[in-house]
């Protein structure tokens, strides 16, 4: 199996996950896995991991950022960026407070995000605690709303989607 087929099936079995709600979005410091934290920069959603003891102890390494979409009950992706030596992206230390900005349209072609959608996405990561490789999947829900700066992404913690408008859940 290729290591494309692997990602895609890595991808598919979190999007399954994600779709039936098993994942939750708070989690204790380590856990595989993590609450991550979206927030605006220039208009458009900039994704990081969560600020904590561990995060701050030791940068996790980013891997691959997805974000998907819930269209008609399921989970669709809509944008990946994949950082490691096999993609010419240099692989990313994330400290609490840095963020991986999403490109929008044109820039990475990324999708418009709008309001009244609900959004996912996972930053896949490694670090090192205690001499030992450990593996982290950093979860954000979120939807696009609007404020006196145009669009920005507000994030959902536990179920409360209330802010997104009516219907809009993941």
């Amino acid at each position: 199996m290729s290591t494309g087929n692997i990602v895609s099936c890595l991808l598919a079995g979190c999007a399954l996950l994600l779709s039936w709600g098993c994942v939750s979005s708070t989690a204790s410091s380590g856990a595989r896995h993590q609450a991550g934290v979206v927030k605006a920069s220039g208009g458009k959603p900039c994704f990081s991991v969560g600020d904590n003891r561990e995060t701050r102890s030791s940068g996790p390494l980013i891997t691959l950022i997805d974000l998907y979409k819930r269209v008609d009950g399921h989970a669709e992706r809509i944008w990946e960026k994949s950082f490691g030596a096999e993609t010419g992206a240099v692989v990313k230390r994330l400290q609490p407070g840095e963020c991986i900005e999403y490109p929008g349209r044109g820039g990475g072609h990324g999708q418009t995000l709008v309001p009244g959608q609900a959004y996912s996405a996972t930053l896949w990561a490694s670090l090192t605690l205690d001499g030992e490789a450990q593996s982290r999947w950093y979860h954000i829900y979120f939807c696009m709303i609007e404020s006196d700066n145009g669009l920005v992404p507000h994030q959902v913690l536990g179920d409360d989607w209330s802010a997104c408008g009516v219907g809009v859940r993941w």
